[in-house]
């Protein structure tokens, strides 16, 4: 699953350190937990960081629908594969 967030980061003239200091993890942290399958919570963390829906940190443009992945929430694992997945996750574990 590609995340998008080195391209929100740069639109937004924010460094993924800078970025790692909102979240309130060091630099290397952050890019280890996103590298494998990041948790919900973390992905709530970068999007809130980012001042951007969760879903968001997916999708290649706006409108996109191909997603494909797998977060773990809660300690287990879910694939998603739409948006709708993401927001329907979120929704469950809340």
């Amino acid at each position: 699953m590609e995340l998008r967030i080195k391209d929100i980061c740069k639109q937004k003239g924010l460094l993924q350190k800078e970025l790692a200091e909102k979240v309130g993890v060091t630099d290397i942290a952050l890019r280890a937990s996103l590298k494998g399958n990041p948790t919900v919570g973390t992905l709530e963390k970068v999007a809130n960081a980012l001042n951007v829906e969760v879903w968001e940190l997916f999708t290649e443009s706006p409108g996109e629908s191909e997603i494909s992945g797998f977060i773990k929430a809660k300690g287990t694992i879910y694939e998603i594969k739409s948006r709708q997945d993401i927001e329907n996750l979120l929704k469950s574990i809340q």
